[in-house]
């Protein structure tokens, strides 16, 4: 800035989520000749009223082997007055069950961690997998403090499907120019699934899908041009669908170029 000019820079900081040393950097950028460009650092201590342990958000990962679980250690930070108080537990999710219980004597958690007296921990559950992919919720509980009366923890759910094609999408070939069509995957089913039970379908009605059990986790799918169509046009694209309850796995096919 040039000399006689001044100004003020408000800097405004969301704390929300935050707890202990956070720092954050502010580039700046004025008409100074000599120094343009000026980089500041803020830094903060953030007090609230709770301590969450191992951390303020939660990651879960499905596993086919083991029930879908978590913990949270929520601990009164030593500087806040009152006494924690754990209620009106919330999840802003169905799929997602969270309770909540009063340490009464010292207790090891999972990562290392202990528990003692007046310490609350929050357990989560996913009972049944909603589907692949990554799938966030909110559980929200007050804490009968005065400085963060309401809290908010942020947990993700990560899944993967219940099987994994070979190619992302199916390439269809003719072998000769006047010859047919068709293309060959796999499909491998993840954890102790049984191939049986897979429907395969594909759409539209121009293909025709032969499914092949390898073994009881892998399938063989051979797609070919449907010769009795009544649409003796250009071929279209087209999906494969491996479906397993409620959950479905699509995979494109696309034909020879003409």
């Amino acid at each position: 800035m040039l000399p006689g000019r001044e100004g003020k820079l408000k800097v405004t900081v969301k704390t929300a989520g935050y707890y202990g040393k956070v720092s954050k950097t502010i580039a700046l950028k004025s008409d100074d000749p000599v120094r343009p460009d000026v980089t500041l650092k803020v830094k903060m201590a953030l007090v609230g009223s709770a301590i969450l342990m191992p951390s303020n958000h939660l990651l879960l990962r499905y596993r086919m082997d083991k029930p879908t679980t978590g913990q949270l250690l929520v601990r009164q930070d030593p500087t806040e007055s009152g006494t924690l108080a754990v209620s009106e537990l919330t999840s802003s999710e169905p799929w997602l069950t969270v309770r909540t219980r009063k340490v009464e004597a010292e207790e090891s958690l999972e990562r290392g961690f202990k528990a003692g007296p007046g310490d609350f921990i929050l357990e989560f559950e996913v009972p049944e997998k909603p589907g692949a992919g990554a799938f966030r919720a909110e559980v929200t509980f007050r804490t009968g403090l005065t400085r963060e009366p309401v809290i908010s923890i942020p947990v993700t759910f990560t899944a993967r499907a219940f099987g994994v094609p070979s190619t992302r999408r199916l390439l269809l070939r003719r072998d000769r120019p006047d010859g047919p069509v068709s293309g060959k995957m796999s499909f491998r089913l993840l954890g102790k699934r049984d191939g049986a039970e897979v429907k395969v379908g594909i759409t539209p009605d121009h293909y025709l899908a032969e499914v092949k059990l390898l073994d009881s986790g892998q399938l063989q799918v051979t797609v070919t041009e449907n010769g009795d169509r009544e649409d003796g046009g250009q071929l279209q694209g087209g999906e494969l669908q491996f479906v397993l309850g409620a959950e479905t796995v699509l995979v494109p096919v696309i034909p020879p170029q003409p």
